[in-house]
């Protein structure tokens, strides 16, 4: 009888502590392990706004074998121009957010090339060519003319030709197994 209680005991604990690695896994690893690129470019007054400089970079390499949770997107190589999204469901707005912008919505908004309304909320797919206009009003051919000097380089980042170790890649959705998961968010 003393060794069914010690077995149904040991039992409970390896329940609890596999749930428990299950879980943490869970909550801190999404499913979909994401790694694209955009391109974009943001005016304010009539002026591009660059975000080149190194207070808007992130230093750390471009890779996929760390994840870490709070770094849903960011930039890097001194290119304020491509955005490199790391997980599923990001949105123009979060860009914003990482530059340190107020969240409004654009008096024009363009992407891919087309005119569109609710930018903040759309989602960041790979390769997207975005452009934001603030603070005055401008004509179809100055519209045209800021849309073309947005970078094109996205595609160049996603297929691993632009020369960067580990920053390939235009997945944007990419299953992780439960498995996975449990590697992922426990270094393993």
């Amino acid at each position: 009888m003393k060794k069914l209680k010690v077995s149904a005991i040991v039992l409970t604990f390896v329940v609890f502590l596999v749930s428990s690695i299950t879980l943490y896994a869970i909550n801190k690893v999404p499913s979909e392990l994401v790694h694209f690129h955009a391109n974009f470019l943001i005016v304010q007054d009539g002026k591009v706004i660059d975000f080149s400089s190194p207070a808007y970079m992130h230093i750390e390499p471009c890779g996929e074998d760390v994840f870490d949770p709070t770094e849903t997107l960011d930039l890097h190589d001194d290119n304020g121009e491509t955005v490199h999204v790391h997980a599923p469901h990001v949105t123009w707005s979060d860009l914003l957010v990482y530059l340190k912008l107020p969240i409004k919505e654009p008096d024009i908004a363009m992407v891919n090339g087309q005119r569109l309304s609710g930018l903040l909320t759309r989602k960041i797919y790979s390769a997207d060519r975005m452009l934001a206009v603030y603070g005055q009003k401008v004509s179809d051919i100055e519209l045209e003319t800021w849309y073309s000097k947005i970078a094109t380089d996205a595609a160049t980042y996603n297929s691993g030709l632009k020369g960067v170790e580990n920053c390939s890649g235009a997945e944007e959705d990419n299953q992780l197994s439960i498995i996975e998961r449990i590697r992922i968010a426990f270094r393993i």
